[in-house]
C-alpha cells in the first residue's frame, strides 16, 4: 500500500484541521474551514511546498507541517484584520466602549466606528512588543470576551490572562489620552 498524498485521508484531515483552527482562534466554523482550506491549499501548492516525497509521507507529519501553516494563517489575518476590521456597535465592544467615552454623543455609526478603528491603531500601536496583551486585545475583537475562552485559545493560564487584562487599562488610558491630543475629546 503506498504511503503517498493520494491515500491520505483528506476529509479527515480537513474536518480536524477545521477543529484546530476554530480553537486557536476562536472564529466561527465557516472561517476556521476557509483557513483549513488555505493551509492545505499551500501545502500542495508547489509555490508554498517544502521539500516533500509525495510517494511517502505520513498523516501525522502532514498533519503538523498543516498545522503550522494554520498558525501562520491566524497570525497573518490577526494582523490584517487589526488594521482593517470595522468596530462593531455593540456597547459592550471595549473599543467601541473607549470610542463612546472618549467622544461621547451626537456621533452617527460611522463616526463611532472610524473612532474605533483609530483607537484599535493607537492601541496595537502601543502593544507591539506585548504579544499577549496584542492578542487578547484580537480575542476581544473577535468576540471572544471570557477570559477562559482566552486562555484557552491562547494556550496560556487563564491568571496570566486575568493579570494581562488588567495591565490593558494603562494601555486603554494611553490611547484616550491620545485621542484628545488629536482633538477627538467630544
Amino acid at each position: 500500500m503506498s504511503n503517498g498524498l493520494e491515500s491520505l485521508d483528506w476529509a479527515d484531515m480537513t474536518k480536524r484541521l477545521t477543529i484546530y483552527s476554530r480553537d486557536r482562534s476562536g472564529v466561527s466554523w465557516e472561517i476556521a474551514e476557509e483557513i483549513a482550506q488555505e493551509a492545505i491549499t499551500r501545502f500542495l501548492d508547489p509555490a508554498y511546498a517544502g521539500a516533500w516525497d509525495e510517494d511517502d509521507v505520513s498523516e501525522k507529519d502532514v498533519m503538523k507541517q498543516l498545522g503550522s501553516t494554520v498558525n501562520g494563517i491566524i497570525q497573518n489575518r490577526r494582523r490584517t484584520k487589526s488594521l482593517t476590521h470595522v468596530v462593531s456597535a455593540d456597547p459592550l465592544d471595549p473599543l467601541t466602549a473607549l470610542s463612546k467615552r472618549t467622544n461621547p454623543g451626537g456621533q452617527d455609526e460611522l463616526e463611532v466606528r472610524e473612532l474605533g478603528k483609530r483607537a484599535l491603531a493607537l492601541l496595537l500601536e502601543e502593544l507591539t512588543d506585548e504579544d499577549l496583551l496584542q492578542n487578547i486585545v484580537l480575542q476581544e475583537w473577535w468576540q471572544v470576551s471570557k477570559p477562559a475562552d482566552q486562555a484557552r485559545n491562547l494556550d496560556v493560564p487563564v491568571a496570566k490572562i486575568y493579570k494581562a487584562r488588567r495591565e490593558l487599562k494603562d494601555y486603554y488610558d494611553g490611547v484616550r489620552a491620545r485621542l484628545r491630543e488629536e482633538g477627538i475629546d467630544g
